[in-house]
């Protein structure tokens, strides 16, 4: 077996287990939230369609060097490129989905 396909095995495989641990512990902490952090999913949840929508854009432009700087995992060190990269990719993909469901008619074309 090829290192590839042994690498697919093994994140499925986490996955799977990922997926079985939320569904087994969500009923026990669901309980137990506060209203800071209900509040704080309840606003992020409708914005994550529109995330999945500009990730791939903002991936681009964050390691194509337009904004004067390139932050992908060849400019450092790879898993600090890489961290860097996808937090940088989930804050600024969440920034630009409240404000564009704050315009009328962009909210309406991304849900």
């Amino acid at each position: 077996m090829s290192k590839h396909i042994a690498w697919l095995d093994a994140a499925r495989i986490i996955a799977i287990f990922g997926m079985i641990l939320i569904h087994v512990t969500a009923p026990v902490f669901a309980d137990n939230l506060s209203d800071f952090y209900v509040k704080i999913v309840s606003y992020l949840s409708p914005l994550v369609f529109p995330v999945y929508f500009m990730h791939l854009l903002v991936i681009a432009i964050l390691s194509s060097g337009i904004l004067g700087f390139s932050l992908d995992q060849f400019s450092i060190h790879p898993l600090m490129g890489i961290l860097l990269l996808s937090m940088a990719t989930f804050i600024v993909s969440f920034i630009l989905a409240a404000i564009a469901s704050k315009i009328p008619f962009i909210s309406k074309l991304i849900g």
